[in-house]
């Protein structure tokens, strides 16, 4: 109790003298982070939460089944979306690669190749692939694609700036254009300003 209390004491005296921040989260055992900001945790945990929903996809596992083997996979670098043009997408692109690999479900097309097709690909997709994308892909030898964008535009309501950071996923047949699967992960951050100065 005295715990609870104390802690209680040191978020009143913070709120006085600065910004505070915060996560909003309905997950369980989400840790509460003082920061508005996108982390390195929010990219591992992100990373996570869509590899688990691309690998219980019913409809991930019909592909893999018809396929016969496991999929050749080209993944796109995440495209920067946000009202941040300096948000660390390479720390989210190294988490999902890093997911990826540790799955074991996917055979990687080589780094360099897939290296020097992203920087080619450099652009805002604004979720999209185009065809030219995806012949250079199908070059690779690849027959599975992963792709997708992470959102962000902040809210300001009342002394409060409000951030909703959405990453969202697509995994397609390089071939037929179909898509296998898909994935998105959400957190919700804010700032709030303090209503009394010192």
């Amino acid at each position: 109790m005295k715990k609870i209390i104390a802690g209680f004491m040191m978020a009143a005296a913070l709120a006085g003298c600065g910004t505070t921040g915060g996560r909003v989260s309905t997950e369980r055992g989400d840790r509460m982070m003082v920061t508005d900001r996108w982390t390195k945790v929010d990219s591992d945990t992100a990373a996570q939460r869509i590899m688990e929903q691309f690998l219980t996809s019913a409809r991930f596992h019909e592909y893999v089944a018809q396929m016969g083997r496991r999929p050749r996979l080209f993944i796109m670098d995440v495209s920067n979306q946000t009202a941040d043009p300096d948000f660390r997408v390479a720390e989210l692109n190294n988490a999902l690669l890093m997911r990826i690999i540790n799955s074991g479900e996917f055979v990687l097309i080589d780094n360099r190749a897939r290296d020097k097709i992203n920087a080619e690909l450099a652009y805002q997709r604004g979720g999209a692939v185009a065809q030219r994308d995806i012949q250079k892909i199908e070059e690779t030898g690849a027959d599975t694609l992963i792709f997708g964008e992470i959102t962000m535009e902040p809210i300001i309501n009342r002394g409060q700036t409000v951030k909703e950071y959405t990453v969202n996923m697509r995994m397609t047949n390089v071939r037929t254009k179909e898509e296998i699967a898909r994935a998105q992960y959400s957190v919700t951050k804010f700032t709030r300003r303090p209503r009394f100065g010192w």
